[in-house]
Protein backbone atom coordinates (compact mmCIF):
# COMPACT_ATOMS: atom_id res chain seq x y z
CA UNK A 1 0.00 0.00 0.00
CA UNK A 2 1.06 3.60 -0.65
CA UNK A 3 1.92 6.16 1.63
CA UNK A 4 -0.96 8.31 0.04
CA UNK A 5 -3.31 5.21 0.76
CA UNK A 6 -2.36 5.32 3.97
CA UNK A 7 -2.54 8.76 5.18
CA UNK A 8 -5.89 8.74 3.14
CA UNK A 9 -7.31 5.87 5.35
CA UNK A 10 -5.66 7.43 8.56
CA UNK A 11 -7.75 11.06 7.72
CA UNK A 12 -10.70 9.05 6.74
CA UNK A 13 -10.64 7.43 9.99
CA UNK A 14 -10.11 10.54 11.86
CA UNK A 15 -13.17 12.24 10.54
CA UNK A 16 -15.61 10.00 11.09
CA UNK A 17 -15.12 10.21 14.45
CA UNK A 18 -16.47 7.95 17.03
CA UNK A 19 -20.12 6.93 17.44
CA UNK A 20 -21.80 7.06 21.23
CA UNK A 21 -24.75 5.77 22.58
CA UNK A 22 -24.57 6.84 26.16
CA UNK A 23 -27.77 9.21 26.58
CA UNK A 24 -30.28 8.86 28.67
CA UNK A 25 -34.14 9.49 28.17
CA UNK A 26 -35.75 12.62 29.33
CA UNK A 27 -39.54 11.26 31.10
CA UNK A 28 -42.59 12.64 29.88
CA UNK A 29 -43.46 14.33 33.41
CA UNK A 30 -39.87 16.19 33.27
CA UNK A 31 -41.35 19.99 32.00
CA UNK A 32 -40.27 21.94 29.13
CA UNK A 33 -39.44 25.38 30.07
CA UNK A 34 -41.87 28.20 28.09
CA UNK A 35 -40.03 31.08 28.24
CA UNK A 36 -37.62 29.58 25.71
CA UNK A 37 -36.66 31.69 22.97
CA UNK A 38 -37.54 30.18 19.28
CA UNK A 39 -34.80 31.02 16.00
CA UNK A 40 -35.03 29.52 12.51
CA UNK A 41 -32.25 26.43 11.97
CA UNK A 42 -30.25 29.15 9.44
CA UNK A 43 -30.09 31.94 12.57
CA UNK A 44 -27.55 29.53 14.37
CA UNK A 45 -25.22 29.04 11.26
CA UNK A 46 -25.15 28.38 8.21
CA UNK A 47 -26.44 24.73 5.72
CA UNK A 48 -23.38 23.09 5.46
CA UNK A 49 -22.72 20.90 2.13
CA UNK A 50 -24.98 19.75 -0.39
CA UNK A 51 -28.12 16.66 0.05
CA UNK A 52 -28.30 14.41 -2.47
CA UNK A 53 -31.10 14.93 -5.17
CA UNK A 54 -32.62 11.39 -3.94
CA UNK A 55 -32.45 12.65 -0.66
CA UNK A 56 -33.98 16.16 -1.26
CA UNK A 57 -36.63 14.56 -3.53
CA UNK A 58 -37.40 11.91 -0.71
CA UNK A 59 -37.66 14.65 1.93
CA UNK A 60 -39.81 16.89 -0.21
CA UNK A 61 -41.96 13.87 -0.70
CA UNK A 62 -42.25 12.63 3.52
CA UNK A 63 -40.99 15.72 5.06
CA UNK A 64 -41.48 19.17 5.72
CA UNK A 65 -39.34 21.67 7.62
CA UNK A 66 -39.90 20.74 11.19
CA UNK A 67 -38.45 21.43 14.54
CA UNK A 68 -36.65 21.10 17.61
CA UNK A 69 -35.75 21.82 20.88
CA UNK A 70 -32.28 22.19 23.16
CA UNK A 71 -31.21 23.46 26.44
CA UNK A 72 -28.26 24.25 28.07
CA UNK A 73 -28.48 21.88 30.98
CA UNK A 74 -29.96 18.75 31.50
CA UNK A 75 -33.71 17.48 31.54
CA UNK A 76 -34.56 21.03 29.58
CA UNK A 77 -32.77 23.39 32.34
CA UNK A 78 -31.42 26.58 32.18
CA UNK A 79 -31.57 28.44 28.60
CA UNK A 80 -33.63 26.47 25.87
CA UNK A 81 -34.15 27.56 22.42
CA UNK A 82 -36.46 25.79 19.70
CA UNK A 83 -35.40 25.66 16.05
CA UNK A 84 -37.74 25.39 13.41
CA UNK A 85 -36.92 25.08 9.63
CA UNK A 86 -34.71 22.29 9.92
CA UNK A 87 -34.82 20.64 6.80
CA UNK A 88 -34.23 16.84 6.58
CA UNK A 89 -30.62 15.62 5.55
CA UNK A 90 -29.22 18.63 5.94
CA UNK A 91 -26.36 19.29 8.24
CA UNK A 92 -26.49 22.80 10.42
CA UNK A 93 -23.65 24.08 12.38
CA UNK A 94 -24.30 25.80 16.17
CA UNK A 95 -22.63 28.81 16.41
CA UNK A 96 -22.38 31.70 18.79
CA UNK A 97 -23.73 30.95 22.42
CA UNK A 98 -25.15 27.54 21.38
CA UNK A 99 -22.04 26.03 20.11
CA UNK A 100 -20.82 23.34 22.99
CA UNK A 101 -23.20 24.34 25.50
CA UNK A 102 -26.26 21.81 24.71
CA UNK A 103 -27.08 19.44 27.24
CA UNK A 104 -30.63 18.24 26.56
CA UNK A 105 -32.58 17.94 23.45
CA UNK A 106 -36.17 16.83 21.97
CA UNK A 107 -36.27 15.54 18.68
CA UNK A 108 -40.19 15.56 18.56
CA UNK A 109 -39.95 12.30 16.84
CA UNK A 110 -37.25 12.90 14.30
CA UNK A 111 -34.05 11.33 14.06
CA UNK A 112 -31.19 13.86 14.84
CA UNK A 113 -27.58 12.71 14.59
CA UNK A 114 -25.25 15.47 16.54
CA UNK A 115 -21.80 15.89 15.87
CA UNK A 116 -18.68 17.21 17.79
CA UNK A 117 -17.28 19.48 14.69
CA UNK A 118 -19.09 22.32 12.50
CA UNK A 119 -19.91 20.28 9.17
CA UNK A 120 -21.26 17.52 10.97
CA UNK A 121 -17.81 15.91 12.08
CA UNK A 122 -16.02 14.21 14.29
CA UNK A 123 -17.32 12.14 17.31
CA UNK A 124 -21.17 11.46 17.18
CA UNK A 125 -24.67 10.55 18.68
CA UNK A 126 -27.98 9.75 17.25
CA UNK A 127 -31.26 9.90 18.96
CA UNK A 128 -35.13 10.12 18.62
CA UNK A 129 -36.96 11.72 21.22
CA UNK A 130 -36.28 13.90 24.35
CA UNK A 131 -32.37 12.88 26.40
CA UNK A 132 -29.78 14.41 28.28
CA UNK A 133 -26.68 14.20 26.28
CA UNK A 134 -23.90 11.41 27.65
CA UNK A 135 -20.53 12.04 25.69
CA UNK A 136 -21.69 14.21 23.88
CA UNK A 137 -23.09 16.87 26.17
CA UNK A 138 -21.43 20.53 25.81
CA UNK A 139 -19.94 18.86 22.64
CA UNK A 140 -22.38 19.86 20.00
CA UNK A 141 -20.72 21.74 16.88
CA UNK A 142 -23.59 20.62 14.57
CA UNK A 143 -26.39 18.32 13.84
CA UNK A 144 -28.55 16.54 11.03
CA UNK A 145 -31.84 15.62 11.11
CA UNK A 146 -33.96 13.07 9.19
Amino acid sequence: MQLSQVLTLAFAATALGKVYNDNTPIPASVERLSTGKTVEATDLGPAVGAVSAKLRAKALLQARAFAIYMCEHSNFGGSCITINGINSGVCYNLNGIWNDVVSSTDTYGHTCTVFQHQGCTGDQSTVNGAVNWGYMNDKISSYRCY
